[in-house]
């Protein structure tokens, strides 16, 4: 089941910095939200709509009606899908155009603790660059990055990202308010940062395990329980997987959502002192990455009534190149292409890939410079 939401009023997705009214003013919100909020926010749906279903005892667990819920993808919608832009990608300090060009692999000629024996920097050294982070690509785009078959200037190849704002800041201003007294606590004022998305932008969400869901409702997104309202949708979201004719064994992972890696950035099937590592029985060889800010993201535990623990996650848009051996790429882009790819903690009932985490695309790697 795909379904769009709408939110009817500004949105707020608090960041993991510490904010206690009365010690800390300033609290900010980070976009796009992570894919737990959706995960909880579809469930919470459901039990709106069958409340005779809802067991706080039996949460989380085989006889829980939501145990199968499983998200397979989170985008932003407008009239075509929208993804974070890649991370070995930057933009030129003077960017008319909205061109974001590709970084090229580069032999690591200084000492370094650098783990690799590769860089990324851009083709033309000529141009000051910024980070691409933040800015986003329509499907099309994403594509054309995947399969390799970009556009080229003179700065090199380039993706072309979307140059409206998918989503403004909207500053609220607040205060404490004393229950017993109704009146302003002293020393208590405090400031957020709501989102407002662009008004003909959409949330759209791929799940399956839910099938008697209505098609059509409210549900409530992020702090404060704000109302959206959401509908069943009739889009694809697929994406073409590219096809490798080339014997290099050679391939880059793009992550679209948020991943969780035992080891912070590096994945827990990678070795930290080799870059080798084997998943679902396939080996790889991790040789260079461009990762973006981490995301500190924890939640709140509605069956043990307890705040979850704070994790670091890999952000969207993340990169990470391997290489394997090329009779496995049939292989790899079964076990990677359009899958929710993230680590299992053992404190977590729910896993993160089963909510939406690490939603990870195979694309092809060009030449060395």
């Amino acid at each position: 089941m795909k379904i769009s939401i709408k939110p009817l009023d500004t949105l707020f997705f608090r960041d993991g910095k510490p904010f206690s009214m009365g010690e800390d003013v300033v609290a900010q919100s980070i976009f796009p939200p992570p894919p737990s909020v959706f995960y909880g926010a579809i469930r919470g749906a459901y039990f709106g709509q069958f409340p005779h279903e809802f067991d706080h005892d039996v949460l989380n667990t085989p006889n829980d009606p939501t145990h199968k819920l499983h998200v397979k993808g989170i985008y932003l919608y407008d009239d075509s899908i929208i993804f974070p832009i890649p991370l070995d990608v930057v933009i030129a300090s003077e960017d008319a155009e909205h061109r974001a060009y590709l970084l090229q692999r580069t032999p690591l000629n200084f000492y370094s603790n650098y783990p690799f024996q590769q860089i990324l920097a851009p083709t033309d050294s000529t141009t000051i660059y910024r980070s691409a982070e933040g800015k986003y690509i329509r499907r099309k785009e994403l594509e054309r990055y995947l399969s390799g078959n970009l556009k080229s200037d003179e700065k090199g190849k380039y993706i072309n990202y979307i140059s409206k704002q998918i989503a403004e800041t909207e500053t609220k201003v607040g205060i404490a308010i004393d229950p017993r007294t109704k009146k302003a606590e002293e020393s208590k004022l405090y400031r957020i940062g709501m989102k407002r998305l662009d008004e003909d932008v959409k949330f759209l969400i791929h799940f399956v395990g839910l099938d008697n869901m209505e098609k059509t409702g409210i549900l409530r997104l992020g702090g404060e329980g704000k109302v959206a309202v959401y509908e069943q949708e009739d889009v694809s979201t697929e994406i073409k997987a590219p096809e490798f004719s080339e014997e290099s064994g050679l391939f880059k992972l793009y992550f679209a959502t948020p991943a969780y890696f035992a080891n912070g950035w590096l994945p827990g099937w990678i070795n930290r002192k080799t870059m080798k590592g084997e998943y679902k029985g396939v080996e790889l060889e991790l040789i260079t990455a461009a990762v973006g800010k981490y995301l500190s993201l924890g939640g709140f535990d509605m069956k043990k009534r307890y705040p979850k623990p704070m994790r670091r996650f890999v952000g969207a848009g993340s990169v990470y190149y391997f290489k394997t051996d090329p009779r496995d790429m049939d292989k790899i882009i079964e076990l990677f292409h359009n899958q929710c790819i993230s680590d299992h903690s053992n404190d977590e009932e729910l896993s993160y890939a089963q909510q939406g985490f690490g939603l990870c695309y195979v694309g092809k790697v060009g030449g060395e410079r």
